[in-house]
């Protein structure tokens, strides 16, 4: 007897199974669904297929319904993130509020409708969503957001805090460096703003922001100079 069978081995063994099934009765719910669920991590299409195949079936009808709308919403939220790196946000947060109404406890569709938000300009709108999400997830990317729409507003002070929040999670990122040194440099701070820009630079030195932040440094200790 052999006993080194891979599950691969056992999935494909179960699909020939499920396909002679099918090749009988293509019509066969349970066979339909037990295949459907097979490709479910291997192609969603198919996965989809098989389950409307079984919506007729009193046995498998809510089950495959329920699968099929999840097979959807993780499709539409993929679309979402490919029309958010588009940088197409209008269209991106019709699908994420969707989402959102169906499922308001996803915090990643959360996270996005906050970032389209922001890129929309309407920061108020992507507190809202980022300060749901600060509540419930302790990750640097929420507090980077948080930082950069109070930023946007003006409230340098309050982004700080969670720029420096973000940093303790995240060390040693050059680019909540330069916003922090931003925040500085916009709350004339500029001996902080300086010591920040230069410290993301040592550790990228290519880092943009940084190297235009000393630039807008030494324009407005020029200026001061000027003054005197």
């Amino acid at each position: 007897m052999n006993f080194n069978k891979t599950g691969l081995d056992f999935k494909d063994e179960i699909e020939k199974s499920l396909k002679e099934v099918l090749n009988i009765n293509e019509n066969n719910a349970i066979a339909n669904y037990n295949l459907a669920l097979l490709y479910l991590d291997i192609d969603m299409d198919l996965a989809k297929y098989h389950f409307r195949k079984c919506i007729h079936n009193e046995l498998t009808r809510e089950r495959a319904q329920e699968m099929i709308e999840k097979i959807e919403a993780v499709e539409n939220y993929d679309k979402a993130v490919e029309l958010i790196k588009l940088e197409n946000y209008q269209e991106a947060l019709k699908i994420l509020i969707h989402l959102y109404e169906n499922n308001p406890d996803n915090l990643d569709v959360i996270y996005y409708i906050a970032v389209c938000y922001r890129n929309l300009g309407l920061n108020e709108k992507a507190l809202m969503y980022l300060y749901e999400l600060y509540s419930k997830l302790e990750v640097p990317e929420v507090n980077i957001e948080i930082g950069l729409n109070l930023a946007s507003l003006g409230y340098y002070q309050e982004a700080l805090r969670y720029f420096k929040d973000a940093l303790k999670l995240k060390p040693n990122d050059s680019s909540i460096i330069c916003n922090i040194g931003v925040c500085y440099l916009y709350l004339n701070e500029t001996q902080k703003a300086k010591e920040s820009f230069e410290l993301a630079l040592k550790i990228d030195k290519d880092d943009k922001i940084a190297k235009s932040g000393l630039r807008k440094y030494r324009v407005t200790c020029k200026k001061a100079k000027n003054m005197l």
